[in-house]
């Protein structure tokens, strides 16, 4: 059988990030938020939450584009995201948790206004 030709699979998308916290069900009804769900937040949301959280959050690359190259990746694939980061320190988290044997990401504009959060 003849060798497989390997192929790259690039995913475009924004660089989010998702900050992952372990809490109870009391914690999410105190805070009005939907298990299993997912909620749009800024900054000052975050920081609430945060800061009403007893233990340190994890902090991983988000987004549909990146999730997705990041499991072919895990998988064996070759790999490459590319999108936009900034300066702030979760940006520098995503770019940092974004290296990965077989995934290539690529931040191509350093200098942009802070991302938006979806934890």
């Amino acid at each position: 059988m003849p060798p497989t030709k390997r192929t790259r699979i690039t995913g475009i998308g924004s660089a989010l990030v998702d900050i992952l916290i372990n809490e109870s069900d009391g914690f999410l009804k105190a805070l009005h938020k939907e298990k299993g769900g997912m909620t749009l937040v800024d900054d000052g949301d975050i920081s609430h939450i945060l800061s009403l959280h007893q233990g340190s959050p994890l902090v991983v690359p988000g987004g549909a584009a990146c999730n997705t190259i990041a499991g072919v990746a895990r998988l064996g694939g070759e790999a490459r995201f590319i999108g936009r980061g900034g300066t702030t320190p979760m940006e520098r988290a995503l770019k940092n948790s974004s290296s990965h044997p077989g995934l290539s990401p690529i931040f191509p504009y350093p200098a942009l206004p802070p991302a938006k959060f979806c934890p």
